[in-house]
């Protein structure tokens, strides 16, 4: 196993986790930043809009902090014994897709309930 087919599936998994738990837990608590795009200004972390500024955009801000926890977790998988890994990623790949589809019909209930 060469070092991409270790990290990529981790940064993979740790960045669509964190994408949709920022996206459905919190409606945008978690971004690294907030983007008025009326004025082209920033804001460090979470920041409501105003008259002034307009709507805030805090998807720029998921997006790095999605990044940042699949780059962390994919750094943890190169750093774990590849007999881990080799053992572990059959279930990931399995248990990964069907977390996910439990996620989002739980996020999605709503339109099926």
């Amino acid at each position: 196993m060469n070092w991409m087919e270790r990290a990529f599936p981790a940064f993979a998994l740790g960045f669509a986790a964190y994408y949709g738990a920022a996206f459905e837990f919190n409606s945008g608590y978690w971004p690294a930043f907030t983007y008025y795009p009326a004025v082209n200004e920033f804001a460090w972390f979470f920041a409501f809009g105003n008259d002034e500024v307009g709507p805030p955009m805090h998807w720029y801000g998921w997006m790095v902090n999605s990044t940042l926890a699949g780059t962390a977790l994919g750094a943890l998988a190169l750093l774990l014994p590849t007999k881990i890994i080799e053992k572990t990623w059959p279930v990931v790949a399995w248990a990964g897709p069907l977390a996910g589809m439990a996620f989002m019909i739980y996020a999605d209930r709503f339109f099926f309930f």
